[in-house]
């Protein structure tokens, strides 16, 4: 499940809960989310501008870049047992 499913489902379940809640409220919780995906769709179509450079430095630079990512924010949560 990628990161964007997961926030897609987080915004189902707040959307449950949100019975009670004001419009604003509804609001409020899921533009955070919202803004995150945008931000997610659009660095994921400049790095694929960034491949399709076929710059040796620059995808080399990408790769390290979600290397250094992945290590310091992992996705999955394995380091939490």
């Amino acid at each position: 499940m990628t990161t964007l499913e997961r926030r897609r489902k987080q915004i189902d379940v707040s959307a449950q809960r949100a019975d009670g809640l004001s419009r604003f409220q509804i609001y409020k919780e899921r533009l955070p989310l919202a803004t995150i995906g945008a931000f997610e769709v659009l660095l994921g179509w400049v790095l694929m501008l960034v491949v399709m450079t076929f710059n040796a430095s620059l995808l080399l630079a990408t790769a390290v870049g979600s290397l250094i990512g992945l290590f310091f924010f992992d996705r999955k949560g394995s380091h939490t047992k």
